[in-house]
């Protein structure tokens, strides 16, 4: 056990103890950023084994084999450009759904929750009048 230094491929170099010279908290910060994206790159990178692409034939199209759910969440992630898009989640139904980062008005996944969500805030309006 010991504080991460830096990780190389798969090897983690640790300090060699607390106070070694020129430790301080930003360094301690630098170390638990590095470790964390260390974690989080060895947990997607687990979670997307097993999916392998594969292709259609018939309509000339490539296609990805996904075993489970899980795989299917990794794989999300995998894709997910967190400086192009974001999950939100819909006002009306409550499911999560992508949407660009530039667009701070979508608040439904469709049209269809839109829809339904102006129809009830309409009902409700009728109702008090």
């Amino acid at each position: 056990m010991g504080i991460p230094q830096d990780i190389e491929k798969d090897k983690i170099h640790y300090y060699k103890k607390f106070n070694d010279k020129g430790f301080d908290e930003y360094n301690m910060i630098d170390s638990v950023i590095v470790f964390a994206n260390y974690v989080i790159s060895k947990e997607i990178n687990t979670g997307i084994e097993g999916i392998k692409p594969e292709c259609d034939i018939e309509n000339m199209k490539s296609k990805w084999i996904i075993p489970s759910l899980s795989n299917a969440l990794y794989f999300s992630l995998f894709y997910l450009d967190k400086n192009k898009a974001m999950y939100r989640r819909c006002e009306h139904c409550g499911s999560y759904f992508i949407v660009n980062r530039s667009s701070s008005t979508k608040r439904y996944c469709d049209s269809y929750c839109r829809n339904n969500a102006q129809q009830a805030k309409h009902r409700i309006k009728n109702k008090q009048k």
